[in-house]
């Protein structure tokens, strides 16, 4: 079920017809069926009529220098997201950061009561860097993960701290979709 699924994926869609050969073809159950038009509840385009017209999808960042070997890896949405470091995300799908400018020269509050005697220390224990928190609801995935790594390594200057309500894996996210309605 995930390839046909992948398959419905890079297609953007197909027709009812070809989803019915499908699934006979690959001997699916009946919720495995209906897992595949849960997609839909996502945002994809699952089953497509010629009268139909195809979903808006965001437009991506283009990352061409990030790797060496760039088709081995998937790039998720959330490194797109997490570009708010920079400021570079999209005024239109997220307005509410509209004119805040993101400071890096951040510092943590002292106090000027005491000595710096544990200065030293303190810089040491606590990293003393802006951290950008990222909450999914409904899951993340090892992918993302390794994102949110990936960005906390190569800005040094900051630093980025992803959690979920769970973490999903191939087998958990079918299950899931399975049993998701609208």
């Amino acid at each position: 079920m995930p390839i046909i699924a992948l398959y419905i994926m890079s297609k953007n869609g197909i027709s009812e017809e070809n989803l019915n050969k499908l699934v006979t073809h690959a001997q699916l159950e009946p919720s495995d069926k209906q897992a595949l038009l849960n997609l839909a509840n996502l945002g994809l385009n699952v089953v497509i009529d010629g009268n139909r017209k195809k979903q808006y999808q965001v437009p991506r960042k283009e990352r061409i220098t990030e790797q060496t070997y760039q088709m081995s890896r998937w790039t998720p949405v959330i490194k797109d997201i997490i570009d708010a470091i920079d400021d570079k995300l999209d005024q239109r799908h997220f307005p509410f950061l509209a004119g805040r400018a993101q400071t890096s020269g951040y510092q943590a509050p002292t106090s000027v009561r005491y000595g710096h005697w544990h200065k030293d220390k303190a810089q040491q224990t606590i990293n003393n860097v802006p951290r950008l928190i990222v909450f999914v609801v409904g899951g993340i995935c090892f992918s993302e993960i390794r994102c949110a790594y990936e960005v906390t390594a190569a800005l040094k200057n900051w630093e980025v701290i992803i959690g979920s309500s769970h973490i999903l894996t191939p087998d958990t996210f079918i299950s899931n979709l399975s049993s998701l309605t609208a």
